[in-house]
């Protein structure tokens, strides 16, 4: 089983800006649901 983690906390665990992660997932980078 895989963990999920919040847009908020991949941004801390990945050390990033948060909209960084929203852009991301929007060029299907990151995966998401």
């Amino acid at each position: 089983m895989h963990n999920l983690l919040t847009v908020k906390e991949t941004a801390k665990y990945l050390r990033i800006p948060l909209p960084t992660v929203y852009y991301l997932v929007q060029r299907g980078q990151l995966p998401a649901i």
